[in-house]
């Protein structure tokens, strides 16, 4: 998998925290594509405050935690079809990963 992280707000940056996810995880490739187009391409963006030093307070170390929840299941997927890969699943599971995370920070 290749992991992106964007961690720290700037000017004209949305507002939250997110995980994109630019190419999901599959096995169903063409014949001749080469295995690499089935990698999983993933983002984490969140929207802490730079300081010197930057520290999270416990809601922002709660959010990254839940958001790499969500990273994770991006990453770790393994199926044939894109479709049912990463966070493209019900609700109820697209956010297990995250909140077995972030409760763990607890």
């Amino acid at each position: 998998a290749i992991f992106l992280h964007d961690n720290y707000a700037r000017k004209h940056k949305a507002s939250g925290a997110w995980m994109s996810e630019f190419r999901s995880q599959t096995r169903n490739l063409a014949p001749n594509e080469p295995a690499v187009n089935g990698v999983p391409v993933i983002a984490n963006n969140n929207n802490f405050a730079r300081g010197a030093p930057t520290l999270l307070s416990f809601t922002d170390a709660e959010t990254l935690f839940h958001e790499m929840g969500h990273g994770h299941h991006g990453m770790l997927s393994d199926v044939t079809f894109g479709r049912l890969a990463g966070t493209n699943v019900l609700t109820d599971f697209v956010e297990l990963p995250s909140q077995l995370i972030e409760h763990w920070l607890k």
